[in-house]
């Protein structure tokens, strides 16, 4: 779907809502016809003859209901408008698609059980996925999917979860459109797929593995495990701090979650690289000995790195121009050595004056506390 966050919604255009009042007589779609509304792609309603009571309402062009690329952003909400005409009621026993498809108050759909983080909404795919044939329905999903997950992969997530919620059969074979958001999964971080020259792919966050975990799982328990060791094996692309650890502890929540084999397997692997860290020393230091981190050889970058590694040390300081004060600077700032840096001015040339801390105990300090918090919020 557009992500333009200015087009205006189709409840919103008098003329497209009173168009509908010839689903009442009943309506041949002309495929070859395209004029755009509100920039999307809708096929031009054609009134043919003949009494309501005895034809079907037709179903919606697949160029409606199905337009590609979508993407994570939430919909727009309608502004209000007096001149809407008033809902249009269905003929006993026939129901209104169209009228479906756009709804007065487009708002997020209950997803289920499942454990969320975030993520944007598809109703409308899927609403418009039950008026197809289930074969057809189950290609253009996988279509979508292997289109967008390169660019949206939070955004497929969310629609594999809303069509596993969906009426049993309303979205076609779910196992295919598993298949196809698993295979399309990224892997290495230095073989990206192409998404195009004006389009970022969306970080992996940890609302995605929940939606998929939760997806897969309700469906089958292959794939759940397929899909788990994928994320497993590329840790640069699915840290486990920031994406895997977040989404065990979503999963902790929900007693559901328990059960499936896939996210006990992702509560082990999260625990096992909190255990590991945890493992390791943490001790202040007891003296003014720090780790030498700078990578540049150069004469002033040599004294400093002299300098950190000598225990009865604190303060280093450097009488220079600009320029090699600068340079040395920033070589500290791309280490991140253990040092606070300032420039005293006094004096021709000014003096860059380097003071030892404890800035990585302090981090570490920090990890640590946070680890065990995780390890047992995890049952660890």
């Amino acid at each position: 779907m557009d992500d333009d966050s200015h087009a205006k919604s189709l409840v919103d255009d008098p003329r497209f809502l009173a168009s509908l009042t010839e689903l009442d007589r009943g309506l041949d779609l002309d495929a070859d016809d395209d004029p755009p509304v509100s920039g999307h792609r809708t096929s031009r309603l054609r009134a043919t003859p003949g009494p309501t009571s005895s034809r079907p309402t037709p179903l919606a062009s697949e160029s409606d209901v199905f337009p590609e690329p979508i993407a994570d952003s939430a919909p727009q909400q309608p502004s209000a408008n007096a001149d809407l005409p008033p809902p249009l009621a269905a003929a006993p026993g026939q129901r209104r698609p169209l009228l479906d498809l756009f709804p007065p108050s487009p708002v997020a759909h209950d997803r289920g059980s499942g454990p969320t983080i975030d993520g944007g909404v598809r109703p409308t795919i899927v609403r418009a996925a039950a008026l197809l044939a289930a074969p057809r329905a189950t290609e253009l999903l996988v279509r979508i999917v292997r289109r967008n997950a390169p660019a949206h992969l939070s955004a497929c997530g969310d629609l594999l979860l809303r069509c596993v919620v969906a009426p049993m059969g309303a979205t076609g074979d779910l196992e295919q459109i598993a298949a196809a958001l698993i295979d399309a999964l990224p892997g290495d971080p230095t073989r990206r797929e192409e998404v195009g020259t004006w389009t970022r792919p969306t970080p992996v966050t940890p609302g995605f593995v929940v939606d998929l975990l939760t997806a897969t799982s309700r469906i089958d328990a292959g794939l759940a495990a397929r899909g788990i060791e994928h994320l497993l094996a590329w840790p640069k692309t699915y840290e486990p701090d920031d994406v895997l650890i977040p989404a065990a502890r979503a999963f902790a929540k929900q007693v559901e979650s328990t059960a499936w084999p896939a996210v006990g397997r992702l509560r082990e692997a999260s625990l096992d690289h909190l255990r590991r860290r945890i493992a390791l020393p943490l001790q202040a230091p007891r003296d003014w000995t720090r780790t030498n981190l700078l990578k540049c050889t150069c004469g002033d970058c040599r004294g400093l790195g002299a300098f950190l590694v000598a225990p009865d040390q604190q303060q280093w300081r450097l009488k220079a121009v600009q320029d090699r004060r600068t340079h040395v600077e920033q070589s500290v700032q791309r280490a991140a050595c253990d040092l606070d840096v300032m420039t005293e001015r006094r004096g021709s040339p000014h003096t860059l004056v380097a003071t030892k801390n404890q800035a990585s105990y302090e981090r570490r300090s920090k990890q640590r506390r946070q680890d065990l918090e995780h390890v047992s919020a995890l049952g660890g």
